[in-house]
This record gives C-alpha cells, sequence and structure tokens, in this order.
C-alpha cells in the first residue's frame, strides 16, 4: 500500500473541495454568487463554500474577478497551506495582477519559512507559483522533496520542471536533469500500487523533451518504456502518437501515416494536430481525412467536432487548412498544467 501523505481527513475535504471548485466554475446567477458570500460572511471557515467562489471568480470575467479570488485565495494559504485541497483550488488565473499574485506569493513564502519541515507547504507553494518564477518553483519543489522524498508527486512536479525549463530555452544541460530525475522517478515508482499514471504521465514528458532535442535513440527508448507500462491498456493510444512524430523525424512517412491512424483507432480524439499537420505540410490529405474522421465519430466535444467536419470539407475541396483550436481547446498530450 502506498505511504499516506495527507490525513484521511484531508482527503476528503480535497475531494469535495475539488467537487465545489467544479461547480463553481458552471454556470451560476450573481443571485447565488450573492448568496454563498453571504453564508461565509456568516461562517468565514466554511471551506467548501470558499471553494465553490474560488473555482467561480477564476473564469468570471467581471471587473471585481480576480480581486475576489485573491480574497479567497489568501485565507486559504493563511488557515490551510498544507492541506491537500490547496494545490488543487489555488492555480492563479491569468487575469490575477502582478501586484496581486506578488502578495499572495509573498503569504506562501511565509508559510514557508515558518513551517520548516513541512513538505506540502513548500510543495504546495511551488504548485502555486507561476512560471515566471520558475527558479523559484524548483528551488521550493526541491525542498519538498528533500522532506518527503517517498511522495511521488514532488519528483513528477521537478521532471516536468526541468523539461519545461529545457524546452523554453532549448538547453540540453537541463534537458539531462529532466532525464536524470524522470529516470530516477519512473524506476522508482513504477513497481509501486497506485502510481502507474504518474509514471506514464513523466515518460510522455521525456518522451517529449528527446524529440525537441532530437535524441531519436532516447525517443525509441521512451516509448518502449511507455508500451511496457502497466498504464498503457488504459492509454494504448500515446504510444502510437510518439512512434509516428518518430517516424517523422526519421523520414518514415508510411510509418507515420499508420501510426496517426492507429492513434485514432485507439481513442485519439481531436486534441495534439502536431503529427497530422506535419502530415499535411507532406500532402498525405487522404490520411488526415481518415484521421479526423475516426475521432469525429468519437470526439465527446461537439463544438471540436464542428469544428472538425469544416476542416474536412475543406480538404475535400483541396482547401489548405492548418489543424487547430483556440488555445481553450488546444492541448498536447504532455500538456503542461502547473501554472
Amino acid at each position: 500500500m502506498s505511504k499516506r501523505f495527507y490525513s484521511k481527513k484531508s482527503e476528503k475535504l480535497a475531494s469535495e473541495a475539488l467537487k465545489a471548485h467544479q461547480a463553481g466554475k458552471e454556470a451560476m446567477d450573481v443571485h447565488e454568487i450573492r448568496r454563498l458570500e453571504e453564508k461565509l460572511r456568516t461562517d468565514h471557515t466554511d471551506v467548501i463554500t470558499r471553494c465553490s467562489l474560488l473555482g467561480f471568480y477564476s473564469i468570471s470575467t467581471a471587473e471585481q474577478a480576480p480581486t475576489a479570488w485573491c480574497t479567497h485565495a489568501e485565507w486559504v494559504i493563511k488557515n490551510l497551506p498544507d492541506e491537500q485541497l490547496a494545490w488543487l483550488v489555488l492555480k492563479v488565473p491569468d487575469r490575477v495582477s502582478e501586484g496581486q499574485y506578488e502578495a499572495l506569493k509573498a503569504f506562501f513564502l511565509e508559510k514557508v519559512k515558518r513551517n520548516q519541515k513541512n513538505a506540502n507547504v513548500a510543495g504546495h507553494a511551488a504548485e502555486f507559483c507561476r512560471l515566471q518564477d520558475l527558479q523559484l518553483k524548483k528551488k521550493l519543489c526541491k525542498k519538498a522533496r528533500r522532506l518527503a522524498p517517498d511522495n511521488y508527486k514532488w519528483s513528477s512536479l521537478l521532471c516536468t520542471l526541468y523539461s519545461y525549463e529545457a524546452r523554453l530555452n532549448n538547453d540540453s544541460t537541463i534537458a539531462e536533469k529532466a532525464y536524470k530525475v524522470g529516470n530516477k522517478f519512473a524506476r522508482r515508482f513504477e513497481q509501486l500500487p497506485h502510481h502507474r499514471a504518474q509514471v506514464y504521465y513523466v515518460l510522455t514528458h521525456l518522451c517529449e523533451l528527446a524529440l525537441k532535442f532530437n535524441d531519436l535513440e532516447r525517443t525509441e527508448k521512451y516509448i518502449k518504456e511507455l508500451k511496457n507500462a502497466d498504464f498503457d491498456f488504459i492509454s494504448p493510444k500515446t504510444k502510437h502518437y510518439y512512434r509516428g512524430l518518430l517516424a517523422i523525424k526519421e523520414g518514415n512517412v508510411e510509418g507515420a501515416k499508420s501510426q496517426l491512424l492507429k492513434f485514432a483507432k485507439k481513442g485519439g480524439r481531436l486534441r495534439d494536430f502536431r503529427l497530422a499537420n506535419q502530415l499535411l505540410e507532406l500532402g498525405e490529405i487522404q490520411t488526415v481525412l481518415d484521421y479526423l474522421q475516426i475521432c469525429c465519430t468519437e470526439e465527446f466535444d461537439a463544438d471540436k467536432s464542428k469544428l472538425a467536419l469544416r476542416w474536412i470539407r475543406k480538404l475535400q475541396k483541396g482547401q489548405k487548412v492548418s489543424l487547430g483550436f483556440p488555445r481553450e481547446y488546444s492541448s498536447p498530450l504532455w500538456d503542461f498544467e502547473t501554472k
């Protein structure tokens, strides 16, 4: 059994908080928000209500929404920095200003300073920080990992941060650090129960990194690890996608075409279009049409399907198309989710 890093009570509270946060993102009228705010004024310790409001304000376009979000986030940071729910509901919205973010960050760093032996506080602070504070994120993550080496989360996050930094700066030296942390993580946690998805996630990051630096031998190695991983039976499509990207780099167009269709047939959805776009540039229109048609039959998002059907009609008419969704829809397989 995996070692527990949060109490059962904390895990239960986090589960309820996450549901409330998601519910807050869904349609809520102004009267409901006022009711929740009034409820919180009556009992400021009502964590679930506060998380509902955090969810609402995180996506609201109202002028006062960033300020309201920060008010509730500050309370969580000051009162529950080591609770599991902290990293689940404190993803800083883009509309939060630099000054507002810096103030909240200062509160979190003060909590880290006062709780030197608490890995969760350091780790949650690392999760909270924006990517502009990449070095600080890494420092806090390393501290959390040092304090709780058995917690997979901090090793996984550190690998992700190194991978992001290497791609951002095109730095092969940083990439080597990501490989080292990622390989160590995979070897340590692959045999433990409840960690299959996390190992798979790290392997996809390493695959992406190897492709970025044209390290084809390493890419092949990580694809094989994906294939042999326990999680492959849940997500068999992923290895086909990376084999397709690798085939393109090797000049094997037929192999890339085959892998794109296997990806679609194994549950690939309308999400990451790099391989399809590269094949379009090579004139492989029929393969991309087949791919889009397969995915459309499986896609549960009606808006995505409608746009994909438009692409299909344009391609059938011989028109040039660059596949891709607006930012809110677009997300590569390895999407970096840490804000």
